[in-house]
């Protein structure tokens, strides 16, 4: 999944870097591009495929084609271990506060 971003970058950065000498050539190289922007434009803004991307230290912020996504993507990542540091420490907390409730709860039965 991570490799996506980067193949549709090569793909497109091959695509413009050819020039036809044929009507037909102008014409099939306008048809790829336009239907590449619509198919397949729009996963590097998808945040599943931008965080493989980022994560994937081969292509890390080079992979995208606009740093907006590949500066989103890292975001996206900082939020995500962000929630997941949070709910742990939460976690932590509610279980260390669990186990001294009930140690003060047996040790007054004693």
């Amino acid at each position: 999944m991570s490799t996506i971003v980067p193949l549709i970058r090569g793909l497109r950065l091959a695509l413009r870097s050819c020039v036809p000498l044929t009507d037909t050539g102008l014409h099939l190289q306008a048809t790829l591009s336009e239907a590449i922007t619509r198919r397949i434009g729009t996963l590097e803004t998808t945040r599943v495929v931008a965080k493989a991307a980022f994560l994937d230290p081969r292509f890390k912020k080079t992979g995208f084609g606009r740093d907006d996504n590949a500066n989103n993507g890292q975001q996206w990542v900082l939020d995500e271990l962000t929630s997941f540091m949070r709910k742990n420490v939460t976690l932590k907390c509610y279980t260390h506060s669990a186990t001294n409730s009930s140690s003060q709860y047996t040790t007054k039965q004693e």
